[in-house]
């Protein structure tokens, strides 16, 4: 489970849109700490391999949906994840490798993105509470991943890809909750909700059905 400190005196880092208050959000997922320490050790390797900047105090996470909304939609958005939760399946997340884009970020790819559908498409059905203006439009994962950085120079990266494009990455973990977490002053994101998958799938071994 992610654990977050939270300051009796934070307050969320908030815009304003039409004199409304206005503040950043994301919908996560959590690897687990097995696939969160792999990911970190590649991280530091990586800082010492070619003496680059990694983000080491951002705990790996897969990304379902970023949004910017009204801090006042929050009970509204709140109870829908609730529902949401209540009918999502829990899944198996299976990451295979490296990819990149845009020569300044590399990641870790999911290898079975159709396992996403359910809960990608059950989210997309909250988009006017997660963009309300046409100037705040959510976006989805329809490619998840893990990021192992998104801000490498591009000289700094063309370097680390010659090499990491060689290098194999597998690890799986069971996606049963997605958490809602939120931005505040001081930059970080917090978490202000967590919501556990409730539609168990049903598992009949062999032994049972010939018990």
């Amino acid at each position: 489970m992610i654990t977050t400190k939270k300051a009796p005196t934070a307050t969320s880092k908030s815009a304003l849109v039409n004199g409304l208050k206005v503040s950043d959000y994301m919908i996560i997922l959590n690897p687990g700490e097995l696939v969160c320490n792999k990911i970190t050790h590649v991280r530091k390797e990586i800082s010492e391999t070619f003496g680059v900047q990694m983000p080491s105090r951002t705990r790996p996470k897969l990304t379902l949906a970023t949004f910017s909304t009204f801090d006042a939609f929050e009970p509204k958005i709140k109870s829908a994840l609730e529902n949401i939760a209540k009918i999502v399946t829990p899944f198996k997340v299976h990451l295979k490798d490296y990819q990149f884009y845009a020569n300044s970020t590399l990641f870790v790819n999911v290898e079975n993105k159709y396992a996403f559908l359910e809960v990608l498409e059950l989210l997309k059905q909250c988009k006017k509470l997660f963009g309300p203006a046409p100037t705040l439009e959510p976006q989805f994962a329809n490619n998840p991943k893990i990021l192992i950085s998104s801000t490498l120079a591009p000289i700094d990266f063309m370097q680390i890809w010659e090499k990491w494009q060689k290098r194999q990455f597998t690890a799986s973990f069971i996606a049963d909750e997605f958490f809602l977490v939120k931005r505040f002053n001081n930059g970080q994101f917090n978490v202000i909700g967590h919501y556990r998958f409730q539609n168990m799938p049903i598992d009949i071994s062999k032994d049972l059905l010939f018990a």
